[in-house]
């Protein structure tokens, strides 16, 4: 059912007059007719009974309901769920569309509308475009995690093959376990620190699972690595990219950040507030090394660090 929709979306963005403002939308991020055909992008219209009709003669709206592709409205009919939106499909391992990720064009609404959790679709355990991502990936070991479904094309139109999205939901431990299966590196590129905070916060409570290396990057001047591509280039983000730092000593050094660390008041308040990260790791040799990391950034001594480590 979710390829169907898929192809009807793409088509009616294709060649439909009704398609024109998202066509020009489309092109106004960057994304040529090719990009567009490449990644199955399309438009859901805002009738109420767009797939409902098309699909009806092989598809009972129950088993649209039950796809995600349709809903029940308060009155109990069944209509659409996807109206006035771009949509881009989320295909599993092998190709097939399982799920969208669908942009709000015009009308009320979230801005993006994701398909809900099916049998087939677990959005805690997929990754946008790793389909096509995952050879490139196997091949460098690295594995790029952005945060939006154009952020992942920019980069692949740009030449960066490695790019992966999380599908309107926080990085989990299913994402690391499938990341886990092609990836040695993930870098986690998002274009808030705020953004990279909470990333950061929920993948190191289980990043030490799995044999997988998270760096953390926050891009510059509050850009996504879709606006980063299109203003400097591609190479430009590389070049950014390869400055990403692991997760601990990006959470580390996040929170002494501002600290006034020439009190030794206040040296103490900073390296009492990192010391939950350092002792929360499981690994002796890598609580070792960032304890070591701690006390060289807040002009403490190891030993007082490690005192305070074994105090906890």
């Amino acid at each position: 059912a979710n390829e169907q929709a898929a192809q009807l979306y793409h088509r009616f963005l294709l060649d439909a007059p009704e398609a024109e403002a998202a066509r020009k939308y489309l092109g106004s991020r960057g994304f040529s007719k090719e990009a567009v055909q490449e990644f199955g992008v399309g438009y859901a219209p805002g009738f109420s009974d767009f797939l409902l009709r098309r699909l009806s003669r092989e598809l009972s709206p129950e088993l649209l309901v039950e796809a995600g592709l349709a809903m029940k409205d308060p009155s109990g009919h069944v209509r659409d769920r996807f109206r006035s939106r771009i949509t881009f499909p989320v295909r599993d391992l092998a190709g097939r569309a399982v799920g969208f990720g669908a942009r709000l064009l015009e009308g009320d609404g979230p801005k993006y509308l994701n398909s809900p959790e099916t049998p087939v679709y677990r959005k805690g355990e997929m990754l946008y475009n790793l389909d096509r991502a995952k050879a490139a990936i196997t091949s460098s070991g690295r594995a790029h995690v952005v945060e939006g479904y154009t952020d992942v094309m920019a980069l692949h139109r740009g030449g960066i093959e490695t790019a992966v999205a999380t599908c309107g939901t926080a990085l989990s431990e299913g994402h690391m376990r499938l990341l886990s299966r092609f990836a040695v590196r993930a870098v986690l590129a998002f274009d808030s620190d705020e953004a990279g905070a909470r990333a950061a916060e929920r993948a190191y409570g289980f990043f030490e699972q799995f044999a997988v290396e998270v760096l953390v990057l926050v891009l510059p001047e509050g850009l996504d690595p879709a606006d980063l591509v299109k203003q400097r280039g591609a190479e430009a983000f590389e070049e950014i990219a390869a400055q990403a730092a692991p997760l601990v000593e990006y959470m580390i050094r996040r929170t002494l950040r501002g600290k006034d660390l020439q009190d030794p008041e206040a040296q103490t308040r900073a390296v009492n507030e990192a010391l939950p990260i350092v002792a929360g790791l499981e690994d002796p040799v890598r609580r070792g090394e960032y304890a070591g990391l701690l006390a060289d950034l807040a002009g403490v001594s190891d030993n007082s660090v490690a005192l305070s480590l074994d105090r906890m």
